[in-house]
């Protein structure tokens, strides 16, 4: 089954918040069709010459505006010739043509645009260049790195075989990035592992992405990498297109034409991770990989098949807060609608170990740019269960149009968990026949008691939720109902004449 909405337009697009936790594991990523220019009459830092083939080099250039990465505001980027920036301190020596992959803990912030071991050109009138440029206007500027006619170092002097590697950086005043491509190949090349991402500090803070296809669509169907290590694979037959972007921002948000929704039903079949944030427009505290991921295979090193896909929600040694994810805006919240999710798997032993105190608290939320708005509904779910559970009607405080699931794991990292068939759908009550006639009670909704106006004697009164639970109440026209959580119930009146009638009312 497809995930499904009702009176929803979806569009995908990338904001930011800057009050994001610093790890480069916040940030979300998109890849899109879109066109390579060149640059105009940019501003040219180095170009190859018998001197200088511009190997091992790198060069600091102060930014036009103030750029936000990782949560660190930055006025100069470093630009090395294979491929990447960094911000903050270069490098070290023993670094230089794999960063990500080193120990060394010094570099504060590492950007690899198409990152191995390049070289420029010196073949006819193809000579390696690396320039920049200013474009925009206002608040919406571009600082623009291009890397000009490069290759791999083992090629150079070759004029029969060779790759062309153009591509460009654009650092965006918004503070998301790009990157965009435009590489060629000649001859018989070999093929090549390209490191693309982010990474923080250290080692545990990246985001890589991995594809080891062997035709033209490998670079416009990568994956989150699950290591520092993961890789794109470049050959002859496998190389990006011309034009092909990648986009990253911190927190991928719903745009403002993210209408809200009457219901909605997620299978995440035919959905990646990704989709689910820019697209179909959820939002959350941490929204990449590890922490939040939809999979065939569940568990930390994906050895547990599942029958289809799933979401998985991970709690890593990085992740140091509850993770609270929310979904789309929704527009039915007086009641009558109720939230439900099946738990397939809890994951149990090293290193995915819910030990039984683990919950997940349902809850609302006003602000999906403030997760301190959220307000708990009703008494949290225990994690080491499985099946399906579902809330009672839930209304919602005044100005709050957002379910949120809050994940209480404790302070214990690698706790990992299955999800599938979360819903938000109308109450079901199929099964009870609810009478409108020959009594009236009041005021529905209420908040503390509830009147019953009759004619008809009346033995007795039950109240129950949606899920067929007796709840105890006193009184007979006068009944109190302070004690229930909000949502939807059923008034269970028996008669003196043996009649029984059921009317339903909402508790605020």
């Amino acid at each position: 089954m497809r995930n499904i909405y009702k009176n929803f337009a979806i569009v995908g697009m990338l904001t930011l918040s800057l009050s994001a936790i610093g790890q480069v594991s916040s940030y979300s990523f998109v890849s899109a069709e879109d066109t390579y220019t060149p640059l105009d009459s940019p501003t040219v830092l180095a170009t190859t010459s018998a001197n200088d083939a511009l190997d091992t080099g790198v060069f600091t250039q102060d930014l036009p505006f103030t750029f936000n990465f990782n949560g660190v505001d930055y006025n100069q980027v470093n630009i090395y010739t294979d491929g990447y920036v960094t911000f903050g301190s270069w490098v070290s020596n023993n670094a230089f043509f794999k960063p990500f992959t080193s120990s060394d803990d010094h570099h504060e912030a590492i950007v690899a645009v198409f990152n191995d071991d390049l070289v420029g050109l010196q073949v006819d009138d193809l000579l390696g260049e690396i320039s920049y440029q200013l474009q925009g206007e206002g608040n919406e500027r571009s600082f623009i790195i291009q890397w000009k006619n490069f290759t791999r170092y083992s090629y150079l002097g070759y004029d029969d075989k060779r790759y062309e590697i153009d591509f460009q950086l654009r650092l965006n005043e918004d503070h998301t990035i790009s990157f965009v491509y435009d590489v060629e190949s000649y001859g018989d090349v070999d093929e090549r592992f390209i490191t693309v991402g982010l990474r923080g500090a250290n080692m545990e803070d990246f985001q890589t992405r991995s594809s080891e296809g062997t035709d033209s669509s490998n670079w416009s169907s990568t994956e989150y990498g699950t290591v520092i290590q993961s890789t794109v694979r470049l050959s002859s037959t496998s190389q990006p297109d011309t034009g092909l972007t990648y986009r990253w921002g911190r927190f991928i948000d719903e745009p403002d034409s993210c209408n809200a929704v009457e219901t909605f039903d997620f299978t995440f079949e035919d959905i990646t991770t990704e989709e689910l944030f820019d697209t179909y427009c959820w939002h959350g505290n941490y929204e990449t990989y590890p922490t939040i991921l939809i999979t065939d295979e569940g568990g930390s090193s994906g050895d547990i098949p599942l029958p289809d896909n799933a979401l998985q929600i991970y709690k890593g040694p990085t992740v140091n807060t509850d993770i609270i994810l929310v979904t789309p805006e929704v527009s039915t919240t007086e009641g009558n609608y109720q939230f439900s999710f099946e738990i397939e798997y809890a994951l149990t032993g090293v290193p995915s170990s819910i030990t039984g105190s683990e919950k997940i608290q349902i809850g609302t939320i006003s602000d999906k740019e403030d997760l301190s708005t959220f307000v708990p509904f009703g008494t949290p779910f225990n994690v080491d269960e499985t099946g399906v559970f579902k809330t009672p009607g839930i209304i919602f405080p005044e100005g709050h149009k957002y379910v949120a699931m809050r994940f209480e794991f404790g302070n214990e990292p690698h706790k990992a968990m299955i999800l599938d068939n979360i819903k938000w759908q109308p109450i079901n009550l199929s099964t009870i026949s609810v009478d409108t006639n020959d009594l009236k009670i009041y005021p529905n909704p209420t908040t503390s008691k509830l009147y019953i106006d009759t004619k008809e004697d009346i033995a007795s009164i039950f109240v129950y939720d949606i899920t067929g639970k007796i709840i105890p109440v006193l009184g007979k026209e006068v009944i109190s109902v302070e004690h229930l959580q909000n949502g939807v119930y059923i008034l269970n009146v028996q008669f003196v004449n043996g009649e029984k009638k059921n009317y339903k009312f909402i508790k605020k």
